[in-house]
Parts: C-alpha cells; structure tokens; sequence
C-alpha cells in the first residue's frame, strides 16, 4: 500500500527520475494507487489535487521537460500520502460507528408502519449497499443523515395514522367546462378515488362532453392497486391500469365556402394492462384531497 511506501520515497525520488524525466512506471503506480483509494470512497476533493499533478507529470514527461516532471511527481506524492492519512484517519474506523447508527434506525422502525418503514428500508439498503464496496464514508454519512430525520419519521408516523383513520371512503371530483363565447362547449370531467379499509384502491378518471370548438371526447380510465400513507400524503401503488373506453370526435371544415362542418370519430382500442414498473403510482396530499374533492361516502 502507498502509506507503507512513504518512508522510501525520498530515495526512490532520485533513482526514478532520470534524464528524460520520471519513470512512466511510478506514474502508473501513483495512477493505481488513486484509482484504489477512489475505489475506497474518498472523496474526489480528497484526489483532484494528486489528480492534476499526475497530469502535469506525464505532460512534462511528453514535452521532455525533466526538471517541470520531477516538480510535478514530488507534488503528486505528497498529496497521495494526504489522500491515504485521510483514509485513515477518517474512513477505515468508521465500520462501529456504521452499524450503531444502523442499529439505532432498525429500533426505530419497529415503532413506525406504512411509508416510514419504507423510507427506512430504503436507505438502509442504500448504506449496505456503499459498505459492501467499501464505500464507508459514503454510507455513514447516509446513516447519520437517516438518525437525524427519526424525529421526522416519527411526526410523520403521527399524522399518518390520523390519516389512516380518516381517508377510507369514495372521494369524488367535478370540473365542469364551458364556454360564454362557444356555447356548444360542455364537457364534464370527473376523477374518483375509492379507498377501501384494507388498503385496495381503485382510481377512475374520465370525461365526456365537447371540450372545445372542434373537439368532443368520452373516454374513461380505472386504476387499481394499493395505497399507503406517510405523513400527511397518500400514495398510490398502481398495478393494473384499465382503458374502459377511449372516443374522440374531432371537427373540421369542408365545402367550397369552408362552411360544412365534419365530424370524425377517432376511438381507440379498450385495454386492461397489468403494471409492474410504478409508471401508474402517483401521490396525493391531504389537503388537496380535501379541497379538491368531496367525500361522497364512507367505508
């Protein structure tokens, strides 16, 4: 390893560098020796310096500068022998730390449900993750962060519960469209949420009516899954996405005075699709469940 190096590096200084510059060897030695401590998880701050005097060494080497390559190396090595007392000092004896934060999140999560649970799970995964590849700077840094926000989690714990008690029911929204100029314009848009007690959700958009001067549409769309909360939010797990009908009337203009109106249906294809990639999930916040829409019934 390079730290052992060090006590020989002011002789091996003399017996490398030689007329034509620095040996091409050591430099590729100096490259490993940055790639491994990359590899380790010290930070790129920690190695852009030793980074550019590797450059500037090789470089000098090309233009036959010697005095430019051996001022470069000298430089180089003092900052790998920075890199690898940082590593250390600050990155090999962070594994206890790791693991006690690790413990202290696992405790808390036995006190949590739902989307904490999640969150938890999710950047513990990430923390493992980083320590098997001993990136452990990386992964106390994301511990520590999880420790941080427990109080975070808790609240969040809090106002989902409440939010658990509350939400089972059929939730209904209505937007009307009309038109003072175009008074053939009205269409109706409804979207309907049916959260049912043992957390199935079913989510149904559709729309029917002529939306615009040149545009008539009926169409309608079912969502089926599951739904959590976390904190004040509901979240959707969608797995089956259904399109129960799809028909768009679209109006143009013929005649030899452009005076003939036309109207041609364009309907699509019904489907009912099984999701297995979240491009369906979506979210929605307590308040603009409750503002936006009224609770038609309860479950």
């Amino acid at each position: 390893m390079f730290k052992k190096r060090a006590a020989f590096l002011p002789v091996l200084f003399f017996v490398i560098v030689v007329a034509c510059g620095v040996n091409e060897g050591r430099l590729d030695e100096a490259q490993a020796t940055l790639s491994e401590l990359e590899s380790k998880g010290v930070p790129l701050e920690q190695l852009s310096r030793a980074r550019v005097y590797l450059h500037q060494a090789r470089e000098s080497n090309r233009r036959n500068q010697p005095g430019e390559a051996k001022q470069a190396y000298s430089s180089l090595l003092e900052h790998l022998e920075k890199a690898q007392r940082f590593y250390d000092e600050k990155v090999s004896t962070l594994g206890p730390t790791i693991q006690k934060n690790r413990t202290k999140a696992t405790e808390v999560r036995e006190e949590l449900t739902g989307m904490q649970v999640r969150k938890i799970d999710s950047i513990l995964a990430v923390v493992d993750s980083f320590k098997t590849i001993d990136w452990l700077l990386q992964a106390n840094n994301i511990a520590q962060e999880l420790v941080e926000r427990i109080p975070e989690l808790k609240e969040d714990e809090e106002k989902g519960a409440q939010l658990r008690k509350d939400i089972p029911g059929r939730w209904e929204f209505s937007q009307r469209t009309i038109s003072p100029v175009h008074r053939e314009v009205d269409a109706t848009e409804e979207k309907i949420f049916n959260f049912f007690r043992d957390g199935r959700v079913e989510y149904i958009q559709k729309k029917k009516g002529q939306s615009a001067q040149t545009l008539k549409e009926d169409w309608e769309y079912r969502s089926y899954g599951n739904y959590d909360v976390g904190g004040d939010t509901v979240f959707l797990f969608i797995d089956r996405f259904a399109a129960v009908r799809q028909n768009f009337d679209k109006m143009s203009i013929s005649g030899d005075n452009f005076q003939d109106t036309v109207w041609k249906r364009d309907s699509h294809e019904t489907y009912d699709s099984t999701i297995t990639d979240g491009s369906q999930d979506l979210f929605i916040v307590r308040d603009v469940l409750e503002e936006d829409f009224k609770r038609a019934r309860r479950f």
